[in-house]
Order: structure tokens, then sequence, then C-alpha cells
């Protein structure tokens, strides 16, 4: 797919500004501009296994992982394979990955599981290998079917992210846990927050940066959006409609001025990252 305009109107708020003026809505022409596609940068020795799912970015490198536990790292400025392997201990979904904090001079990655026990699996990584230093859960009946983990690095809070099927979604806040600790078990007595989404009708990745939760959704052609939700007013401050690309929006990241989405196609050679210009959001 050639890089192409997309119309991304966004319903722009500050957020330090949405506290005063709900009604206030600005559009913004916002574009998008591939990344890369993953069939142009792997060689043909290699065959990727499961379903892209979660995303991660930090300094030059994005750390792409798929359903069952694989993990791609790409350099984002050459555009390169740095490497190819397996998390630790992970044969699951992956749907989620954010970074936060570091171990030993590591960076964290907190991965999440979605499904079987719904656990949000720490690594110390780097671009070659990773080990599992910590698994959290959270133990609720609101929360009985799929659910994820992301991280607020400015508040150091963790949050599950989750609820029933065809129903609202909630965001859960949490203080972050010690890595030190080596499994941790949240309850409903341990949240110290709760913001209903109800813009979202399948939820993917999520990434909070400078008050904002950023929330991929949909499966379906048609039905493609990125959704902003305020976290404090818990308004949902604007929807890029993301239906252009037509290919499941999952992973999510920010970096500097950009917003990184990576989309899954059934051919992993068709796996596409995007970024979008989300200025003036972000200065």
């Amino acid at each position: 797919m050639k890089p192409f305009k997309c119309i991304l109107i966004f319903l722009l708020l500050y957020p330090a500004l949405s506290l005063m003026s709900q009604n206030t809505h600005t559009k913004d022409i916002s574009y998008c501009q591939k990344v890369f596609r993953l069939g142009d940068i792997l060689p043909d020795s290699i065959v990727l296994h499961g379903s892209q799912q979660g995303m991660a970015i930090i300094g030059k490198y994005a750390y792409l992982l798929r359903h069952g536990g694989e993990c791609v790292v790409i350099n984002i400025r050459t555009r390169q394979l740095k490497s190819v392997y397996r998390l630790p201990e992970n044969d699951t979904h992956c749907n989620n990955a954010n970074f936060g904090g570091r171990y030993h001079g590591k960076p964290l990655l907190y991965v999440s599981e979605c499904y079987n026990e719904k656990a949000c699996k720490v690594y110390a990584v780097n671009p070659k290998n990773a080990r599992l230093v910590q698994k959290i859960y959270y133990h609720s009946p609101s929360f009985p079917v799929a659910q994820d983990w992301c991280i607020d690095t400015r508040s150091k809070t963790i949050y599950a992210y989750g609820g029933k099927t065809g129903d609202t979604l909630y965001l859960k806040q949490f203080h972050l846990p010690s890595v030190n600790e080596k499994e941790v078990i949240l309850t409903d007595e341990h949240v110290i927050n709760t913001i209903p989404i109800t813009c979202v009708s399948i939820p993917q990745g999520s990434k909070i940066k400078r008050g904002c939760v950023f929330l991929p959704d949909g499966a379906r052609t048609n039905a493609l959006f990125l959704h902003a939700v305020n976290l404090t007013t818990r308004q949902n401050i604007w929807t890029a409609n993301l239906n252009e690309i037509a290919c499941e929006p999952e992973g999510i990241d920010i970096k500097g001025k950009w917003l990184y989405i990576n989309f899954h196609t059934p051919d992993f050679k068709n796996n596409t990252l995007y970024k979008f210009k989300i200025k003036p959001l972000y200065r």
C-alpha cells in the first residue's frame, strides 16, 4: 500500500484546557505516514508466527509482539531488523505492551496476556533478549473476559483495562507495584480510580500520555478508530477515523510529536507500522 493522506478529524482539546470548557472543539487535519511494511524488512529466511498484536517503542527500537509470545525488534530510524526472539514463559495473546521504569539498568516492558490468567508479565529487555521479572494479576468479577494493562509513567500507576463483552469498558487504576515483588495480586480493594470507557467497541492496545489515554478500536472494516480520552474529565476529546487504512489497529505508542500504530493483516509480510502527527496536543 502506497503512503497516502489520511483525513483524521481530531476534536482536539488540550487536556488542561478541557477542564475549563468541555464545549470547545478545534478541528485539525493531520496526516499519516507508513513507517514500514514487515515484508520489506525481513529476510526471506524468517517466517513469523502468530498475529501482530501489542507494540512499544524505546529509543530507536520498536518492539512488535505477536500472538504466542514472539518479539520482533525493528530499528525505526534505519528501518532494519534487529532481532526476533521469544518472550520467556509467554505463549499468550500479547495484546498490549508499555515501557515503564528500569530493572538493573534494563528497561521494563509490561506485556498484557489478555486472556488465560489475564496477567501482566513484566520483562527486563534489550534488543536481543528478555528476562521475566514479575507477574501482576487483578482478580475481580467485574473483569470476567479479556483484560489489558497500561502504564502511566508520570503518576507511577498501572491501569487494568477491560470489562464485560458488549458492555461499558473500564480503566481501573492502581499504584504501580515495586518490580522487586515477583508476583502481585491486585483486588478491588487496591483500586484508586475507576474510569468508564464508552467510546470503544472492540478494545485493542492502549497508551497513556500527558493525562490522556489513547485507545485503538475495532477489528472489522468500517469500524476502525482511534480515541483519546481525558483521564481527569473522563471525556472522549477526539476520535480519528482509521478506516482508510482498512486494517485492524493493534499496538500503539507515542514518541515525540508522533503517535505510532501497528496494523494487523493475515499475511505477516503485510503487517505495517504507521505514524500520525498529533500536534498541537503535544509540543
